[in-house]
Formats: structure tokens, C-alpha cells, sequence
């Protein structure tokens, strides 16, 4: 039977238009039900010529206001949308002593209201607009991030910086809020299956270690225990100008963008000065082992095993206390975990899963401001034993303390390394903020992304071998097995493994690096800065779509072929037309 068949095919070298313009995805794309879809992205590199991080850069702007805020501008006219993000310093390390869940408490507390904007406005006052936002928390931040349409700046500004100088922080709030919390834990934790396990897991190698001992998420008992005015405390300390980056990404003017802030931002007072508990905490440089392995000669740590009927398949895990971020073990440390368990052709993944010899593997490294962790983990299929799961992981293990690693593989995850962070650092506004934060938290510079891209691809085999035999064998490794039955045990807690160090706060903010004056201030729009209502736009939003040709093939293929350079890829989408609605009905 003769069937009329529609293709589409579509190349891209940046694909964020075709993902944000509705427009133009309801125009070109058939719908799901009327076509099959493929997707391919695939590096370009047409002319052989080598990629460099440095050729997709922005241009920043960086500054501190008088009260503290430091702020980082970046220009990005490839779509009209800005990202809006404000990263405060405080997170689940800086947890009060017997207050885990804190800083995870006022992500939550932080759309509840502030003295212009309402409880329960937030969220109405950005759908309205057609923005998005949320927020999350980690060890070492606590980051709110929107993304709005561009000429809408003045009006995410006004809800930002409102709430960052007059949250309501009431029992009104707050009582809900511990709620929430903790049915958020109850639900990721107590009712997840492997849900205790994992948080355990994380959390093992870094007991003893005040920064990073507690889950982030926080502990029931504590957050029922805690009071109001600790609460509000915490935030008189943390949520302040000067414990907060402020990134805007996007198409924005920069003069323009410096005077806005300057009118929302600038009169906010600065807090105490603050001490971050990592600079009170140095990272220990021996963690405690209780034997050596009979079968491997590697240090172990604890060994646990944790009973949960909520999970049908046992499991065997692993996880060691890592190097911190900028030291040079980490890079090559996550190269590795990257040659082990990233992607089709990762080691894992064929030796072990493709094999059928578990349901699933993987390894991991959970990187921190001070510290990383270093997992892995192997699922039994049904009727298997965990401790065919703790052989392969073995095995595999001591492949790579042999030096088994190939030119060809640790090259592979380097390039995979450089494409990754090119197109996540410019994948979207979004993402490009996230990136120059991440890069000033934990380095102090937003142009240190192409720095440590470097110290990635300078790892070599030897290096590979070296952090294998350290992280894998040396250094105690954490055993866990999780099962749906049998009996529990725990591991104890080894006691503090640092003293905290006497450090004493900043006498003061520094000055100022850049001053706009109130001239430049006045000559704002009308009416687009205000504290008391709803600020006005920035004119009209223009939206030009991406230049784009359209052709046909001989053999009837329409192609429509978008020419962008933001990133170093291409992307290809194929769209058949018939799918299930051509379907014969029997």
C-alpha cells in the first residue's frame, strides 16, 4: 500500500532556539502522534582542526557593590531570554551542630513570602511572564536561578533582590516549610527504596569531617527540634549581599543591566561578615581503616549492611573519602570513574552490564567545594549473590591499579571532557550562569573553567595508575551491602577526624569595584524601578528567529539546515510522518 511520507531533517550547531521558540517547534515538527522522531548530536569538527574551550568564552563583567554582592555579566544575544542566578554560600556544610536541613529549609523558605511580594506570588508573577525558575541546595550553596524573558529584567530583579532583603521569616512561614521538608525526606528517603542506603552511602567517608558528615536533605529529628529563633538566626547570618554572587547571562545591555542592579541591589545592607566552616575546617589527610582486605591487600574502612524491604534485588557499593576540587588526583581521579562507567563503551558497561553478569553498575564522583567522594555500586540480577557483585567490582578495580587503561580511552573521556564542558557551559543561559558560578564558589574566578579544563586534559596513564592504586586500594575504602532481608549492622561513627580551627571573621566588606552613579540611574526607562509594585518592562521583546535555509532533496527529503556556532556540535533531527496514526487498525 502506498503511504505518503513526510521527512524532515534538521541540522543545528546550537539547538537552543529550535528548544525555546514554541513557534517555531509547532511550525516545523509533526506531531507525536502523526511522526517518528530521531535525534543525533555529534561533534563538528569538519576541518580537523583542533577544539579550544577558549573560543566559545564570553565576555564578563565582574564587580562587587558596596554591600558586598558580587556580581558577573556575561552577554548572550543568541536567543531573548536572560538567566537570572543568585548563589548564597551557605549550604548543608554550614548546618548548625544538631540543625542538619537548615540551609535546605531556606530554599524552601524563600519563595514564602517578602515585604512587596506576597506568599504565594512568586511563582504566579513568572508564569505570567512565560519565565521559569527553582532552586536547590548542596553542600556548599544554596542557588536560585530564573530564566525570563529579556525585556522582563527589571521585574525578576525587584522579586530578587526584595526577598533577599526582607524574607518574611515568620513561624506563619516556617511551620510549613519544616513540613515540607520533611515529607521531601520521607518520600527521597525513608519510603525510596535504597533511598537510607544511598544517603549512607555519600555520607560514609566523610564521618568525622564536620563539613560534610550530614546529608544535605537533613534529619528529621533535628528539624522538628528546631525553633524559630535559630532559625532566623541562621538567615541573619547566611542571607546577606556579602555571602552572595549574583550572575546574569543573556541578552542583556551591560550599562543598562549595572544600573538596574545598582538601583535593586545597592541599598541592601551587608550582614555580619561571615566564616565559612570550611575555612575552619582543614580536609583531613588520613581517613581511619579498621583491616585490610584478605582477598585484594586494599585498607578498608567500615563495612555496613543495611537491611530494606523496599528494594527487590541486592546490591553491593563502595564509597571513598576523594581529593578536593583543584587538586590535581581529582582530575584524573574523575577521568577514570568516566573510563569505568561513562557512556556505551565505558568498562562497566561492557564488561559487566552488556555481559549480564549484573542489572545494572556504575561508579561515580560526587565532587564538593572541599572534598569529593568517590562510589560505586553493582545490582544483582535475581538470583545472584552480592558477593559475585563486590567480584566484579573487584576485578574491575584491579584492571586499572594494573595500569590496563589505554591511550585510546583515557583520550576518549579527555575529548568527551572538553565537548562536555563547551556545550554545557553554553547549552543555554541557564547553564552558562551555572557554570561561571560553580567556577567563582569554588575557585574565587569565573574564568577558571578553561583552567581546570586544562588540568583534565594534562592527566596522563601514569596519573591514572597512580589515583587507581590510591583511591581504589590505599586509601580505606567503605563497604555497603544493601539487601531486602537478613540482619542490619552499621557502622560506628570514628569521632572527628580535625579540630576546627580558631578563624577569625573579615573586619569589614571591601570596597566597591565599580560605582554607578545615579545620573546613570535616572535615565532607566520610566517606570522600571520601583520597590512597591510590579516594575514595568523593557519595552517591547524582540524575537528574531535564527536565519535558516530550506531545500529538497531528489528523493523527496525536505531539510531545513540552522547555521549556529555556539557550540562545537551538530545536531540532526528526523522526523518520518505516519507512526502510529498510519498504523493499520488491526
Amino acid at each position: 500500500m502506498h503511504r505518503n511520507i513526510s521527512i524532515l531533517l534538521l541540522f543545528t550547531l546550537l539547538s537552543q532556539w529550535l528548544f525555546t521558540t514554541p513557534v517555531l517547534a509547532q511550525t516545523t515538527a509533526p506531531t507525536a502522534a502523526a511522526s517518528a522522531a530521531t535525534s543525533i548530536s555529534s561533534v563538528s569538527n569538519a576541518s580537523d582542526q583542533s577544539i579550544a574551550f577558549k573560543e566559545y568564552e564570553l565576555q564578563l563583567t565582574d564587580y562587587t557593590l558596596a554591600n558586598g554582592l558580587r556580581v558577573i555579566l556575561a552577554e548572550d544575544h543568541s536567543a531573548p531570554v536572560v538567566a537570572v542566578d543568585t548563589w548564597f554560600r551557605v549550604g548543608g556544610a554550614d548546618d548548625p551542630p544538631q540543625r542538619s536541613g537548615f540551609a535546605h529549609l531556606f530554599e524552601h523558605m524563600m519563595f514564602e513570602g517578602s515585604a512587596h511580594v506576597a506568599n504565594g506570588q512568586w511563582d504566579k508573577l513568572l508564569e505570567a511572564i512565560g519565565a521559569s525558575n527553582n532552586a536547590y541546595t548542596q553542600n556548599d550553596k544554596t542557588a536560585f536561578w530564573d530564566v525570563v524573558p529579556a525585556n522582563q529584567l527589571p521585574r525578576i530583579l525587584w522579586m530578587e533582590s526584595d526577598r533577599m532583603a526582607s524574607l518574611a521569616v515568620t513561624d506563619e512561614n516556617f511551620q510549613p516549610q519544616r513540613q515540607v521538608v520533611i515529607q521531601e525526606y520521607n518520600q527521597r528517603v525513608a519510603n525510596s527504596p535504597f533511598g537510607e542506603a544511598n544517603l549512607r552511602l555519600f555520607t560514609q567517608p566523610l564521618q568525622g569531617y564536620a563539613p560534610y558528615e550530614l546529608p544535605v536533605i537533613g534529619n528529621v529529628d533535628d528539624l522538628n527540634a528546631a525553633t524559630l529563633k535559630e532559625v532566623q538566626d541562621f538567615h541573619t547570618e547566611y542571607y546577606r549581599p556579602n555571602n552572595a554572587t549574583l550572575v546574569i547571562v543573556g541578552d542583556i545591555d551591560v550599562a543598562q543591566t549595572q544600573a538596574l542592579i545598582q538601583a535593586y541591589y545597592g541599598d541592601i545592607p551587608a550582614g555580619p561578615p561571615v566564616v565559612q566552616t570550611l575555612d575552619r575546617y582543614p580536609y583531613p589527610t588520613a581517613f581511619p581503616a579498621t583491616t585490610v582486605d584478605e582477598i585484594t591487600g586494599c585498607q578498608v574502612g567500615t563495612t555496613e549492611t543495611l537491611v530494606d524491604a523496599k528494594v527487590k534485588i541486592p546490591r553491593y557499593a563502595i564509597s571513598v573519602a576523594g581529593p578536593p576540587r583543584g587538586a590535581p588526583d581529582f582530575y584524573a581521579l574523575k577521568l577514570l570513574t568516566d573510563i569505568l562507567s561513562s557512556g556505551d563503551s565505558s568498562r562497566f558497561q561492557q564488561d559487566i552490564v552488556r555481559q549480564g553478569l549484573a542489572a545494572a553498575a556504575f561508579v561515580g564522583l560526587n565532587d564538593y567545594k572541599g572534598a569529593s567522594v568517590l562510589y560505586a555500586a553493582a545490582y544483582a540480577n535475581q538470583g545472584d549473590k552480592v558477593e559475585d557483585m563486590r567480584k566484579l567490582l573487584d576485578d574491575e578495580f584491579a584492571r586499572v591499579r594494573n595500569g590496563d587503561v589505554t591511550a585510546a580511552e583515557l583520550a576518549r573521556v579527555q575529548q568527551q571532557q572538553l565537548i562536555s564542558t563547551i556545550t554545557g557551559f553554553r547549552g543555554s543561559v541557564r547553564e552558562t550562569a551555572e557554570w561561571l558560578q560553580d567556577a567563582t564558589l569554588t575557585f574565587g574566578d569565573p574564568h577558571s573553567i578553561g583552567q581546570e579544563l586544562a588540568l583534565y586534559q594534562a592527566v596522563t596513564l601514569n596519573d591514572i595508575r597512580r589515583v587507581a592504586q590510591t583511591y581504589l586500594c590505599a586509601r580505606p575504602m567503605n563497604v555497603q551491602i544493601t539487601q531486602p532481608e537478613g540482619e542490619q549492622t552499621l557502622a560506628t561513627y570514628p569521632g572527628e577526624l580535625v579540630q576546627p580551627l580558631d578563624v577569625a571573621a573579615a573586619t569589614g566588606i571591601g570596597p566597591a569595584t565599580e560605582t554607578i552613579s545615579e545620573s546613570v540611574i535616572a535615565a532607566l526607562p520610566t517606570d522600571v524601578v520601583t520597590r512597591t509594585a510590579v516594575p514595568a518592562a523593557l519595552g517591547e521583546l524582540q524575537t528574531n528567529l535564527p536565519p535558516f535555509k530550506t531545500f529538497k532533496l531528489d528523493n523527496g527529503l525536505n531539510v531545513i539546515f540552522v547555521e549556529q556556532h555556539e557550540t562545537p556540535t551538530v545536531h540532526l533531527d528526523l522526523f518520518v510522518g505516519g507512526s502510529n496514526a498510519a498504523a493499520p487498525a488491526d
